[in-house]
């Protein structure tokens, strides 16, 4: 029964990923119109859409250069962090962007973080992994306050991009497409800050964006509900496994009969 119900939830977490990547690309391509309802095709109501160098757009929206829309130069972190110190300043790699920015962050020494005012993050800061691990996005939670390394591009946009937004389109097939654009090297990866600050990107309004970001929420919010089922789910057939295994749970005869 265990086994029944733990597949049946694996699949229906498997359908939600694929439902939620085709409503991201939707929402950004397509987008909300005032009503809250995503926008036509292009191919089905034209009028709605206009030409830009990123193919079409609706007509409210605008592209914009990553160093347009962002409050302070986009820049690259902390060279060499070197030897961890206990009292010193946390600095995020590239596997923190995936954490919850508390467990595991190195920490490097007070007069190398003063070498790197630039690159210290701020709450709602976004950050974009851009050596050896390409296209990593990750936005810095209030509770951090620190540095990040030499692989890692700080973004901070302006008051007209949201933070949540701009880290979804990132992480979008779309974004990460368009990242691609400023990689360079063939063995070991990399993004130059140059050509990043040069990437073009398409943006709705403030509004807008918070709709879209309410939607793809609700959309995350299920997919956790179901993989918190799924984790209890496991949970109970180990705990049940160990009990019968080890004869701390017997089966009755009755019970026996039953399942056979």
């Amino acid at each position: 029964t265990l086994d029944t119900a733990i597949r049946e939830t694996e699949a229906l977490i498997g359908k939600l990923k694929v439902v939620k990547q085709g409503l991201l690309h939707d929402l950004l391509t397509r987008g909300i119109d005032a009503n809250g309802q995503l926008r036509p095709p292009q191919s089905e109501a034209p009028q709605l859409y206009k030409e830009s160098p990123l193919g079409w757009i609706p007509r409210e929206w605008d592209v914009q250069s990553l160093d347009k829309i962002t409050a302070t130069p986009i820049c690259y972190g902390i060279v060499q962090v070197l030897d961890y110190v206990s009292s010193g300043v946390p600095v995020l790699a590239i596997r923190d962007l995936l954490g919850d920015y508390a467990t595991g962050i190195h920490r490097t020494a007070s007069s190398i973080d003063l070498a790197y005012p630039r690159s210290r993050v701020k709450p709602g800061d976004v950050l974009l992994s851009i050596k050896g691990t390409i296209g990593r996005i990750g936005m810095v939670p209030p509770h951090f306050l620190g540095n990040i390394s030499r692989d890692i591009a700080l973004i901070r946009p302006t008051s007209g991009i949201r933070s949540q937004f701009l880290a979804q389109m990132l992480r979008s097939p779309i974004g990460q497409t368009i990242i691609k654009q400023a990689q360079v090297g063939t063995t070991r990866a990399e993004i130059s800050i140059a050509p990043l600050r040069k990437l073009e990107i398409a943006f709705p309004d403030v509004k807008e964006q918070v709709r879209t970001e309410e939607i793809l929420e609700s959309a995350d919010i299920r997919l956790e509900e179901e993989q918190a089922k799924l984790n209890k789910l496991k949970s109970q057939k180990i705990g049940l496994m160990n009990d019968l295994l080890t004869g701390r749970v017997r089966v009755t005869p009755a019970v026996a009969q039953t399942e056979a």
